[in-house]
């Protein structure tokens, strides 16, 4: 009886495991405008974009209207998606939103050894759809000239009947947040906001932003529990351990560095 029990419990624990999907719908007569902001570079290292063609950069719409297959690309696939869970988006049509920043917006990363694409978690489900989201993206500005943004977070939240509420789709915010590349040199700036927003703002709200489950997607050395050298050193050497040690300007979980 007893290991009856136990192979009982062993079931129900491997059952409780595996994600819960759900359909997320998406009506037929969808459509959201979202509006476009694109603000001037404010801080650089080396003032690279003060003679070049990334000084003074305006998105290209300032409104699109999006339509339910533009939307789709924001959904998994075959419409089920694992709550709490990821699956990876589409580039080649997540990238549709990005041209309204700019007509030069690539799927692949120009330098050949960044993380492109998209991935999105369902944050819930229920009288209304939660998708978080991030993509990366580059955007060719001219022959040798590109602005390469460090990702795009976003969110998107449709009501029960899959209607569109409210879609964003920003910058991600920190001190340099963007790469340039003109002529061979290089910079990394500081861009305080590149937005496409559309809906009622009222309506994000709910569980905080999975920044970190995202990153990890893109990331998987987000899993190693990195040290300051200053306590990492004492204790390598009283383990007699050898120390991989990485000197960054810049971060290493975003595509600007």
């Amino acid at each position: 009886m007893r290991l009856a029990v136990l192979l009982i419990a062993a079931v129900a624990t491997a059952a409780h495991a595996q994600p819960l999907f759900t359909d997320v719908p998406l009506a037929n007569d969808a459509k959201i405008t979202l509006t476009a902001t694109w603000s001037k570079i404010v801080d650089s290292t080396y003032q690279l974009h003060e003679s070049t063609d990334l000084y003074d950069l305006s998105p290209a719409k300032r409104t699109v209207t999006y339509h339910a297959d533009d939307l789709t690309a924001l959904l998994p696939e075959n419409g089920d998606a694992p709550v709490d869970g990821l699956y990876r988006l589409d580039p080649e049509r997540v990238i549709r939103f990005m041209k309204q920043f700019h007509p030069g917006a690539r799927v692949h990363m120009h330098h050949g050894t960044g993380k492109g694409g998209g991935f999105a978690s369902l944050l819930g489900s229920g009288d209304r759809y939660d998708i978080a989201f991030r993509v990366h993206a580059d955007f060719r500005i001219a022959d040798g000239t590109w602005f390469t943004p460090a990702g795009f977070e976003g969110r998107l939240i449709l009501d029960k009947k899959g209607r569109p509420l409210y879609l964003k789709i920003a910058l991600i915010d920190r001190n340099t947040n963007v790469d340039l590349n003109h002529a061979g040199m290089a910079d990394i700036v500081y861009v305080p906001k590149m937005m496409l927003e559309g809906g009622d703002a009222k309506e994000n709200h709910g569980r905080s932003f999975p920044r970190k489950k995202l990153a990890r997607a893109f990331y998987p050395f987000l899993d190693i529990k990195w040290r300051p050298f200053a306590k990492a050193w004492p204790e390598a050497s009283a383990a007699d351990q050898r120390l991989h040690v990485m000197v960054l300007f810049g971060t290493l979980d975003d595509e600007s560095c």
